[in-house]
C-alpha cells in the first residue's frame, strides 16, 4: 500500500465512506474516516510489531511525533484529533519493539495505546480506553464530529475548559501554546448559567468589565435596553466602537446588543489588538458562530422567568445529502423579556441559518446569515448625584421608571451575511477567502424621560436614528514548512473594509402652554401625565444627517517558529492604511474630521514548555487608533494613538488535560491621546498617556468527574499620566481595581438521582471608578460606585433520555446594588436585578 500523509484524511486517494462503523479497514488504499472524527495514519506494514527497530524521535508536539513514528515504522494509527491538543511527546531513542516505542512516545500524555487484531493501533484517553475492541467499535465510541480540516480548530470535548482559540492568531492554536492571555467562554458555560448576553458571559473572565455608559443599560436579564449601545472595558481600556466587538473575526460594531443564541463561544483577546486592525489597546471580543455539523442534532427549548419573561429557542443541524458533503444549521429564537423596571419590555427575534458544502476534495464553502430584531421600551436608568466622591441615587425603588413608555417603541435590526471559501493547495497549505456584508439600523425614540440637572428633573424627549453599512474582505494563505529539522507555520493576509454611518439625533424639552420647561416631582408625579413627544416633534438639533466613512486596507504576516522541542516563537506584523471622512450636521465637509493614517504594528511572543503540565510565555504587542477628533495648533490632524503591551504569564493543564489555568501579569500604555493644547484651548496635542498595570488569574475545567469549576480574579490599577491632561492622576471611567468570580457545578453521575446537578456562582466587584465634572472647581475629579456581591444558584436535571431541565436563581440574597453608572447624574444609573428566576426545559430530538 502506498504511503499516505495522515494529517489530512482526504488526501492521496483517501475517500469518504458512508458508514463510520466500517470507516477504517487496514491496508485498503481508498481509506476514508473523516466523518468519524479521527485521524488515521495508514502506511505499509513492512515490519512486525514484535520485531525490534532502531527508533530516534525527538520530543515534540504529540501529533507530529505520532506522524513521524508512523512514517518510520510503516504503522497504522487511528486517533481523534482533539485528544492531541496541547500534548507533547516523550523522546524515544534506541532498539525497541513497536509496542515499546509507541507506549514510550505517548508516556505522560494521558493517552492509552490500544492494539487491534489486525495489527493497527488506536490512541485514546486513558479514561476512555477499552481493551480488546475491534477498530470499528472503538471508532464508534470516539466519534464526536468531523475531522478538523480547512484551518478549523478540533471539536471541543465540552465542559467549561476550552482547548484552543482561533481569534488571537487567525489560526487554530491551543491555549497553552498561545503567548497571550485568552479567555474562552464555552457553550456549556453559557447554557449552565442560561446566558444569552455578553455582559453575563464576561462575568467568568478576568480583565473584562461591562464598563459604564451614558444611557447604556447593562445587558443583564430583566434590565431592558438603554438609549445607547453598550461599550465594554478590557484591561482598563474602553473597546473601540468600530472594531472592538467582532463576529467570526469581522467587525460587529457596537450599535446593537448581540444575542448569543447563534454563537458557540465567546473569545476575549487581551492586550494590544494591532494584529486585528485599528482599535483599543485593551484587546477585543470575538463571537464565534455555531457551524453546521455532519451528524444530526436538534433541540427546542422553552424558558419562563420573572417579570413575565418568555423565550423559545430551536437549534437544528445535520447533513443534507447522503454523502454528507452538504450540511446545514438553523438557529431561531424569540424572546419576550420583561423587566423589574415598570413599563420596560423587550421583544427579540433571531433567525440564523448557515450552509456548508464540500464542493471538491480540497474546497469548502461556508455561507452564514443572521437576522436579529429587537423592539423595546427605552430604559434610561435612574438619576443620581455625587456626594463625598460617591455616586448616590435618590430614595426610589429599583422598579422606578424615570420616565414613561409610550406607544412608539424603539427598534434595532441586524442583517449580516458572510461567506468563507477554503481551498487546500496541498496537505500543508491552505488559502482562505472571507467576505462579509452587514447592516445595523437603530431607530430609537424615548418621548418621555427624566433629565436631572441643577436640582431639577426636566421632562425630555429624544430620538436617535443610525444606519451603519459595513462590508469587508480578507484573503489568507497559511501553511507549514520544514527548516532545521522542525516544522514551522506561516500566515499571510490582505484585508479591506468599508464602514459607512449615517446618523440623525435630537432632543427636546417638554413645555407647558406658556412655553416654560416642565419639571417633575419624582416622588409624586406620574411621568405619563406629561404626555409623549413623537419623532416629528423632536428636531434633529444634535446631528442632522451626519455621515462618516472608514476605509481600512491592510497587509499582515505571521510566523510560528519551533525553536526547540519545547519552545515556540510567534511573530506577526501588520501595515494598515485608514482613511476617515466625515460630514457635519448640515452635510458639509468638516475638514477637522478628514484624515488618513498609515501605521505599522508588531507582536512578538515566546512560549516555553517547562514540563508536561506547565508552560511560560512572554509577549509584546502594539496597537493604534486614529485621533479622529481634534486638530493641532496649525489645524493639522493629530498623530494616531499608539498602544504598547507587555505581558508575562504561566499556563497549565492538569488532571489529564481536563483542568486548566492561566496567570498573567501585564503593563499597557496608551500614548498620543488627544489632550488640550497647553496655551491654546481650542487646539489639541497628541501627548496624553494612560497606563494600566494588572494581574489576572483564571482556572477552568473538571478536576474530578461530575465537577466543573470556573474562577477568575482581576487586580488592576490604571491612571492618566500627563500634567496637561484634564484627567491627570485619575482612573478611566467604568473601570474597577478588582473583580472576582467563582462558578462551581456538580452533577451526580450514578445512583437514583443520576443526572441531577447543582451549581453556584459568586461575583464580587470592587468600587467602579467615575470621572465627574465638578462645577465648583471647574475640573474633573475621581468618584466611585460602591462595589457589590451577587450570588446565583442553579439546579438542573439531565436524567431523562430526551429532556433537560434547568432552574437559575439570580441574586438569591436580593442584594441591592448599582450594576452600572455614569458620571453624568442626569440619568444612566442602573440597578442590578432583584432576586429573580429563570426556568428552562429543552427537548432533544433523535
Amino acid at each position: 500500500m502506498s504511503k499516505l500523509n495522515a494529517t489530512n484524511l482526504n488526501k492521496h486517494s483517501i475517500s469518504r465512506v458512508k458508514s463510520c462503523a466500517v470507516a477504517v479497514q487496514f491496508a485498503i488504499s481508498n481509506l476514508k474516516a473523516s466523518h468519524c472524527g479521527i485521524t488515521v495514519l495508514a502506511l505499509s506494514m513492512s515490519t512486525g510489531a514484535f520485531a525490534q527497530q532502531t527508533i530516534d524521535i525527538q520530543a515534540q508536539p504529540l501529533a507530529n511525533a505520532v506522524k513521524e513514528f508512523a512514517q518510520k515504522t510503516g504503522l497504522q494509527i487511528a486517533y481523534n484529533a482533539k485528544i492531541m491538543i496541547g500534548k507533547k511527546s516523550s523522546a524515544v531513542k534506541g532498539l525497541l519493539t513497536i509496542d515499546e516505542a509507541l507506549k514510550s512516545l505517548v508516556k505522560g500524555s494521558g493517552l492509552a495505546v490500544i492494539k487491534q487484531a489486525n495489527g493497527s493501533y488506536i490512541l485514546k484517553n486513558v479514561s476512555d480506553s477499552v481493551e480488546n475492541k475491534n477498530i470499528a467499535g472503538t471508532l464508534a465510541l470516539t466519534t464526536v464530529g468531523s475531522e478538523s480540516r480547512f484551518g478549523d480548530g478540533p471539536e471541543e470535548e465540552g465542559g467549561l475548559k476550552a482547548q484552543y482559540q482561533t481569534s488571537a492568531t487567525k489560526m487554530a492554536m491551543s491555549l497553552k501554546e498561545t503567548p497571550q492571555a485568552i479567555s474562552v467562554i464555552t457553550r456549556n458555560s453559557l447554557d449552565l448559567r442560561q446566558v444569552d448576553e455578553i455582559d453575563q458571559a464576561l462575568e467568568l473572565t478576568s480583565g473584562t468589565q461591562g464598563g459604564s455608559g451614558f444611557y447604556a443599560a447593562p445587558s443583564g436579564p430583566f434590565t431592558g435596553r438603554g438609549f445607547y449601545a453598550r461599550q465594554y472595558v478590557v484591561r482598563g481600556q474602553a473597546l473601540d466602537y468600530t472594531n472592538g466587538l467582532k463576529t467570526d473575526g469581522f467587525s460587529a460594531g457596537s450599535l446593537a446588543r448581540i444575542d448569543l443564541a447563534a454563537y458557540e463561544r465567546v473569545e476575549v483577546i487581551k492586550g494590544p489588538s494591532g494584529f486585528f486592525g485599528s482599535g483599543a489597546s485593551g484587546g477585543a471580543i470575538n463571537l464565534v458562530r455555531k457551524k453546521p455539523q455532519t451528524e444530526f442534532a436538534a433541540n427546542i427549548s422553552s424558558q419562563v422567568g420573572s417579570y413575565d419573561t418568555y423565550r423559545t429557542e430551536a437549534d437544528i443541524t445535520g447533513a443534507l445529502t447522503e454523502d454528507k458533503d452538504l450540511r446545514g444549521r438553523l438557529v431561531m429564537a424569540y424572546g419576550d423579556e420583561g423587566s423589574f423596571v415598570d413599563g420596560i419590555a423587550t421583544d427579540t427575534t433571531i433567525f440564523a441559518p448557515s450552509l456548508e458544502a464540500i464542493v471538491s476534495d480540497n474546497t469548502r464553502v461556508l455561507l452564514q446569515l443572521l437576522y436579529q430584531k429587537e423592539e423595546f421600551d427605552v430604559n434610561n436608568g435612574q438619576p443620581g448625584y455625587i456626594e463625598k466622591n460617591r455616586l448616590k441615587l435618590f430614595n426610589l425603588p429599583r422598579s422606578y421608571h424615570y420616565g414613561a413608555s409610550g406607544n412608539e417603541r424603539s427598534k434595532v435590526e441586524i442583517k449580516d451575511v458572510s461567506v468563507r471559501v477554503d481551498h487546500e493547495l496541498s496537505d500543508r497549505w491552505l488559502t482562505t477567502l472571507l467576505l462579509q456584508r452587514s447592516e445595523t439600523a437603530r431607530d430609537i425614540i424615548d418621548g418621555n424621560y427624566g433629565y436631572y440637572s441643577g436640582g431639577y428633573h426636566y421632562v425630555n424627549g429624544t430620538k436617535n436614528q443610525v444606519v451603519a453599512d459595513n462590508w469587508a474582505g480578507e484573503l489568507r494563505l497559511d501553511g507549514a514548512f520544514d527548516a532545521f529539522g522542525r516544522e514551522h507555520k506561516i500566515l499571510f493576509g490582505v484585508e479591506q473594509s468599508n464602514k459607512k454611518t449615517n446618523e440623525t439625533q435630537g432632543y427636546a424639552f417638554h413645555r407647558d402652554d406658556n412655553g416654560d420647561y416642565i419639571y417633575a416631582d419624582i416622588y409624586h408625579d406620574n411621568f405619563a401625565d406629561f404626555g409623549f413627544l413623537a419623532k416629528e416633534d423632536i428636531s434633529s438639533n444634535t446631528r442632522n444627517g451626519s455621515k462618516s466613512e472608514h476605509i481600512n486596507s491592510a497587509f499582515y504576516i505571521q510566523s510560528v517558529l519551533s525553536l526547540t522541542e519545547r519552545t515556540q516563537l510567534l511573530i506577526n506584523a501588520r501595515y494598515e492604511r485608514v482613511e476617515y471622512d466625515a460630514t457635519d450636521e448640515t452635510g458639509n465637509l468638516e475638514p477637522k474630521n478628514n484624515r488618513t493614517d498609515n501605521e505599522f504594528t508588531l507582536r512578538i511572543g515566546v512560549t516555553h514548555e517547562l514540563n508536561d503540565n506547565l508552560s511560560a510565555y512572554g509577549s509584546y504587542g502594539e496597537s493604534f487608533k486614529p485621533n479622529i477628533y481634534g486638530r493641532d495648533i496649525n489645524n493639522n490632524p493629530l498623530d494616531a494613538q499608539r498602544g504598547d503591551g507587555y505581558e508575562l504569564g504561566l499556563k497549565g493543564d492538569w488532571f489529564d488535560n481536563k483542568l486548566g489555568a492561566t496567570l498573567a501579569a501585564y503593563r499597557q500604555e496608551l500614548t498620543n491621546r488627544a489632550i488640550s493644547h497647553p496655551t491654546d484651548r481650542n487646539a489639541f496635542i497628541a501627548a496624553g498617556l494612560h497606563r494600566t498595570d494588572g494581574l489576572e488569574l483564571e482556572i477552568f475545567g473538571a478536576p474530578m468527574p461530575g465537577l466543573n469549576i470556573s474562577a477568575a480574579a482581576t487586580w488592576m490599577d490604571n491612571e492618566f499620566l500627563d500634567e496637561n491632561d484634564k484627567f491627570d492622576g485619575f482612573a478611566i471611567e467604568g473601570s474597577a481595581k478588582g473583580q472576582y468570580s467563582l462558578y462551581a457545578n456538580y452533577e451526580l453521575l450514578q445512583g437514583p438521582l443520576k443526572g441531577f446537578a447543582t451549581g453556584m456562582m459568586w461575583l464580587h466587584t470592587l468600587d467602579q471608578q467615575l470621572l465627574p465634572y465638578d462645577n465648583n472647581t471647574g475640573g474633573y475629579s475621581q468618584a466611585y460606585i460602591d462595589g457589590y456581591d451577587r450570588v446565583d444558584f442553579d439546579f438542573s436535571y439531565r436524567g431523562m433520555k430526551k429532556w433537560d431541565m434547568s432552574l437559575v436563581i439570580r441574586n438569591i440574597f436580593d442584594e441591592k446594588y448599582i450594576e452600572s453608572g455614569s458620571s453624568r447624574g442626569s440619568g444612566s444609573q442602573y440597578y442590578g436585578a432583584p432576586r429573580s428566576v429563570l426556568f428552562k426545559m429543552t427537548y432533544h430530538f433523535d
